[in-house]
């Protein structure tokens, strides 16, 4: 009888924290930092669509789209990224990669200091080489609507590496919470590997997605950041636009958190300064001590990351905008 308890009670467990990955009309929301086009920014949205079949092997086919608005031309967008495909065991989830193979993409039955090689979705050759090590620091558990379940905070090991992941991942949901420690690091926590750094290369070529925002499925199952304070499609729109931004320098660009602007225009008499984080919240106003010349913005009081800035006139005009990255 003791043993049939102990049993049932093994059972019960291994069965709470089963897999529950990529369940029927899941949906996740990400952030998308305007690395590719500094005029448009918005969000990225990843659907289960169904099964398929790739190698013998059923797996879960999801469809990344990008929705931006575009300030330039005043319109919105929305663009197929591509397609991923995944499929999970009770505690591996899979991806399907370059090498034209399922790879590991999270390791739940992963234990502290058990690490796995990371394939970035992009290969860019030996420019950036998309491989990184991941390596697990922690793990536990969590409770998310009722349901228990595991989690593992995962960093990468080198950091000459350009690619991998740096955040806490939990079942069902996937990344909730970057734990980078460089600025790109410590936005990400996008469902898949993504580059650290520029290596290199030019900054539209940095990453897909940012940060998590929200998670839903048809089971009514659903999740949202815990510093997530905009809607799950927020589109940011009112902060981006190039209207005379050649007559904008900002420079160091990335500092520590103080940047000087230099205006080389004289017809503004008159502007104004504000930047703002990548939820749409302000976090700097102020007049500009001069209209052409040196001006100082110091963020040194907010956390590493990239952030947006607009310079408007006194008439309210709206004279450029662009980006800061502060180390």
């Amino acid at each position: 009888m003791k043993k049939l308890l102990l049993l049932f009670f093994v059972s019960v467990s291994l069965l709470s924290f089963s897999q529950k990955w990529c369940s029927p009309g899941s949906q996740w929301y990400y952030g998308s930092t305007p690395a590719y086009n500094t005029t448009s920014a918005g969000y990225i949205q990843i659907s289960n669509t169904g099964d398929t079949v790739i190698n013998s092997t059923t797996c879960n086919k999801l469809v990344r789209t990008w929705y931006w608005y575009d300030e330039l031309n005043k319109n919105y967008h929305n663009e197929v990224l591509g397609e991923s495909y995944t499929y999970a065991d009770p505690n591996v989830i899979y991806v399907f990669g370059r090498n034209n193979a399922f790879d590991t993409l999270y390791d739940f039955g992963a234990t502290p200091g058990e690490r796995w090689t990371a394939y970035g979705p992009i290969y860019y050759g030996n420019k950036c080489d998309s491989t990184g090590i991941v390596r697990v620091d922690s793990i536990g558990a969590t409770k998310i609507n009722g349901l228990t379940l595991r989690y593992i905070c995962v960093s990468i090991i080198d950091t000459e590496q350009h690619w991998g992941l740096s955040s806490k991942i939990v079942e069902k949901v996937g990344p909730i919470k970057a734990l980078g420690v460089n600025p790109y690091q410590s936005m990400l926590s996008y469902m898949f590997p993504q580059k650290f750094d520029y290596c290199g290369m030019q900054i539209d070529a940095i990453q897909e997605g940012a940060d998590f925002r929200c998670y839903s499925d048809s089971s009514g199952f659903s999740y949202k950041g815990d510093t997530v304070t905009v809607a799950c499609d927020f589109i940011l729109t009112s902060i981006l636009s190039l209207a005379n931004s050649q007559f904008i320098n900002v420079s160091p660009n990335p500092s520590n958190g103080k940047f000087i602007l230099q205006i080389s225009n004289n017809e503004y008499r008159m502007t104004n300064a504000e930047v703002y984080n990548e939820l749409g919240q302000q976090v700097y106003s102020q007049p500009l001590r001069q209209a052409q010349g040196d001006n100082t913005i110091d963020l040194s009081n907010q956390p590493a990351g990239i952030y947006l800035y607009r310079v408007i006139s006194d008439k309210g005009e709206y004279i450029a905008s662009g980006k800061l990255v502060i180390e």
